[in-house]
């Protein structure tokens, strides 16, 4: 695929990015794509870029698309992005097809770098379903207009860009956890005072691949020993007198266990902080200075 298309526009193949969806275990025919490889070659043009953001859409009611500003230096720098994903999104994938562009002065080596340290604190830590796709991607592409010198080395700049994709990445994973057809909402875990980095993925991820927690939650319910259940599911040993859950949302906070004892909470105040469309469960471990973050999907809290 790569080849052909490459052939026709004159370019390198290895310049081309292949990624591709569909019904998982039908194999893609050659001979398909390459008929139809000039029709679409007439049709590129920079000024449709609608055309790509719906054609990427799983519905055409809701296609999925940002653009960030930030500043480096005396200039402002944008990044684009277009994606998709609703099933089959688990984490250690990219689990998802996401296409990024910015403006921004940057070497191959250090974009390299950057998207690999930004995917293992969002992408990586991303699980809808529990079920990985075989042939998921996230790419960036960067055309270096912006003006800034090039960043070449771990400086001051390349830590600026890293943050500002850092914030647009999160902003894609959580909206990728929203599912307006389904009536399904963002659950996120925040784990704090990890006495690892690692640590804290993990037990992030563990909150949000559980089926327990995101199910009982749906119903109004929330029980302490699942995220006893999901600490310690993380592999590595943790001081759970030191444990503190809190439920949060935009405009509340309710603790459910802390220093490793379980509080009670009245179910109409447990039902009331459900009601918001994202709710995030926040960890705080007590033995470290690590953090991290999962991202999940629930249902809407349902009233009998």
């Amino acid at each position: 695929m790569a080849w052909e298309v490459a052939r026709r526009l004159r370019v390198d193949a290895t310049s081309m990015i292949v990624a591709s969806t569909g019904t998982i275990g039908k194999p893609l025919h050659l001979e398909t794509f390459t008929s139809c490889v000039p029709t679409l070659l007439q049709g590129l043009d920079f000024k449709k870029e609608n055309d790509f953001v719906l054609a990427k859409a799983l519905d055409y009611t809701h296609p999925k698309q940002l653009a960030v500003s930030f500043e480096l230096g005396d200039f402002i720098c944008k990044i684009g992005a277009v994606f998709k994903g609703n099933t089959r999104v688990a984490p250690n994938l990219a689990t998802t097809l996401c296409f990024m562009t910015t403006d921004v002065n940057i070497s191959p080596e250090m974009l390299q770098k950057a998207l690999g340290t930004v995917v293992n604190d969002t992408f990586n830590q991303l699980c809808i379903d529990c079920v990985p796709s075989p042939n998921d991607c996230v790419c960036i592409l960067a055309n270096g207009k912006a003006g800034n010198y090039q960043i070449s080395t771990d400086d001051s700049e390349y830590k600026k860009f890293v943050y500002a994709l850092g914030e647009t990445m999160d902003r894609i994973c959580k909206s990728l956890t929203c599912n307006p057809e389904e009536d399904e909402r963002p659950l996120l875990c925040k784990v704090k005072g990890a006495k690892s980095k690692k640590l804290a993925r993990d037990v992030a991820k563990s909150v949000v691949s559980s089926s327990g927690i995101p199910a009982r939650l749906s119903k109004g319910e929330i029980c302490a020993n699942d995220f006893y259940g999901a600490v310690a599911s993380a592999g590595e040993r943790t001081d759970e007198t030191a444990l503190t859950v809190a439920i949060v949302t935009k405009n509340a906070r309710i603790v459910l266990v802390e220093e490793g004892k379980a509080l009670f909470v009245s179910p109409e105040a447990i039902k009331q902080i459900l009601q918001m469309v994202e709710v995030t469960v926040e960890i705080v471990l007590g033995k470290g200075n690590y953090s991290a973050t999962g991202y999940g999907r629930r249902k809407r809290l349902c009233e009998n």
